[in-house]
């Protein structure tokens, strides 16, 4: 039989488990942790253990090592320091409270006795104060958002001031986020093809392709609600077929206006075409890896382009998107590695063809 106290870092009421893991054992017993200050008996067989106390949620406190014999004496166990953070909303130039606007605190590290990330989320309320529940001790990320602004993000430690403030509160409160209104870029497709479905086409920014992602609507119109961005305005377009690729622009603006738009032409007066070959041995060389041929151009606006095709092999391919008067071509095998490319002048109307021979692989120095 085992006896176990609990002590609280806080003052907030706490309910958990007591955990003994047995040396060699799989899996902790579990048991329903007593109120701080309160004993529980734990009737287990004797032997070599571990014992913490965890959280409903998972979030373990501080372990330790014991024996467990016949004749047992009381042994304090550390429940885990859980606590709420209070973060306050406010616009960035007004300081005005935002409600309505999204936090979250993303754990970057295992400081809470779990190796796993944790991610916790709230709404601001009318006061632009969002209450986040479950926050523990460690290195966090926060981030705020809504559907019209955005804040720089944060990373969060907890300092000697603010811990000694939760042990006595169970709660400390940040100084207020600022957030800032965001940017709405308007990209409209243009193409010669009237049957052309624009809504398989979807026009994302960089940092982040993937969660900026926007989808065009049937009349070829989209809106990126642009949160943080760098300068040139980095943006992608995916095309509906994944072996089309993608097209990217770095828009040559000094700043995004917003509403501005921007006319995104998949074909137009030009089109370079592109006869790819490879000399004899390249293609067993190459093996499996990923082969795709892009192409770059800067258009009359100053904005650079570039396209690009995954391609299994050899043969003739077209880039109706090209503008301006010259262009790059290139062939790439792996994430970047290029194999060989060439300049070519552009036509002013019409086609221009080219030939582009790999001859070997680029030499290692």
């Amino acid at each position: 039989m085992a006896l176990f106290t609990v002590r609280s870092l806080t003052s907030r009421p706490f309910t958990g488990q007591i955990a003994l893991l047995l040396e060699g054992a799989e899996a902790p017993v579990l048991t329903p942790a007593p109120e701080p200050g309160d004993t529980a008996e734990f009737r287990v067989a004797p032997g070599e253990y571990t014992a913490w106390v965890q959280s409903e949620s998972g979030i373990r406190g501080p372990s330790q090592l014991l024996t467990i014999s016949d004749r047992s004496t009381p042994t304090e166990l550390e429940a885990p320091l859980i606590f709420e953070v209070v973060v306050p909303l406010v616009d960035a130039s007004t300081r005005e409270p935002l409600p309505g606007a999204t936090v979250q605190f993303h754990r970057s590290d295992s400081g809470a006795g779990s190796a796993e990330s944790t991610t916790l989320q709230a709404r601001s309320n009318d006061a632009g104060l969002a209450r986040l529940e479950g926050v523990t001790q460690g290195d966090w990320k926060v981030t705020a958002d809504s559907s019209n602004r955005w804040a720089v993000a944060l990373d969060l430690s907890f300092g000697p001031d603010q811990l000694d403030q939760i042990s006595r509160l169970g709660t400390t409160e940040l100084d207020p986020l600022e957030m800032y209104p965001r940017t709405e870029k308007v990209f409209r497709l243009t193409s010669s093809d009237k049957g052309l479905d624009p809504t398989g086409y979807s026009v994302s920014y960089d940092p982040d392709w993937e969660a900026t992602s926007v989808r065009f609507n049937a009349s070829g119109m989209a809106t990126l609600s642009l949160g943080r961005y760098h300068l040139p305005l980095y943006v992608k377009l995916r095309h509906p077929s994944p072996s089309k690729g993608a097209q990217f622009r770095y828009l040559n603006e000094d700043e995004v206006e917003s509403g501005e738009e921007y006319i995104w032409h998949l074909d137009g007066s030009q089109t370079l075409e592109v006869t790819l070959e490879f000399a004899e041995g390249v293609e067993e060389l190459i093996g499996d890896q990923l082969m795709w041929l892009p192409a770059n151009f800067r258009d009359s606006s100053g904005n650079i382009g570039f396209a690009t095709y995954d391609v299994s092999g050899p043969g003739v391919y077209s880039f109706p998107m090209v503008r301006g008067s010259d262009a790059t071509v290139a062939f790439n095998v792996g994430d970047s590695m290029t194999w060989a490319a060439t300049s070519v002048g552009l036509a002013s109307e019409g086609l221009t063809s080219c030939t582009l021979r790999v001859e070997q692989p680029p030499q290692r120095l």
